[in-house]
């Protein structure tokens, strides 16, 4: 706004060209939430949802950012003080971006041998890639699996076409503390009956 008035983004009040992963940030407020301490207290200040069309698609690379003002614990939170359009931007890891379509049931990309190397996946402890694009969070856990992600439980022997998951103490629930609850993106497509 300026006077009171919308401006639309134009080159002259609008210039962004990152050459790398970037948070966004109002005042003093990021979407890096490590960023966002006060008094010893971390408060998240902006969600990102996903845009789509009037007919329910997502656009691509496209997101509605809405943050809420101020470092401030005893805030409302009700993320509606600012709303953004952000367009040509892609999450920082591909396994979280929801314009990217996830294997079809009975692709032959679900049928893991473990002989041989899967892009994009996650590795072991040896840095051996194993299929699974991802783990379930936990309640450790960020928006990215830091914590039920520990490779070093993970041993991949494609000789023998096997992987190996080292079970730890957890549970699935409501205290959920799992680690290593390996997933990859699926869609599920459209159903007849």
């Amino acid at each position: 706004m300026v006077g009171g008035k919308i401006v639309a983004p134009t080159s002259n009040n609008v210039d962004f060209n990152p050459s790398g992963p970037f948070a966004l940030k109002r005042g003093p407020g990021s979407t890096d939430d490590s960023k966002n301490i006060i008094n010893g207290i971390t408060t998240h200040e902006w969600r990102i949802y996903t845009a789509r069309d009037e007919n329910g698609a997502i656009v691509p690379n496209t997101w509605i950012a809405t943050s809420d003002t101020g470092l401030n614990p005893n805030k409302n939170f009700d993320y509606n003080d600012n709303v953004y359009l952000l367009t040509n931007a892609k999450p920082e890891s591909p396994a979280l971006d929801p314009s990217v379509g996830g294997l079809v049931p009975g692709s032959p990309d679900l049928i893991f041998n473990f002989n041989k190397t899967y892009q994009g996946s996650l590795t072991d402890k040896d840095g051996q890639t194993i299929g699974f694009t991802s783990t379930q969070l936990n309640k450790n856990d960020g928006y990215t699996s830091t914590a039920s992600y520990q490779k070093s439980l993970l041993d991949i022997n494609p000789t023998a076409s096997t992987l190996k998951v080292t079970s730890t103490a957890g549970i699935n629930s409501s205290d959920n503390n799992l680690v290593n609850g390996l997933q990859i993106n699926l869609t599920a497509g459209q159903v007849r009956l």
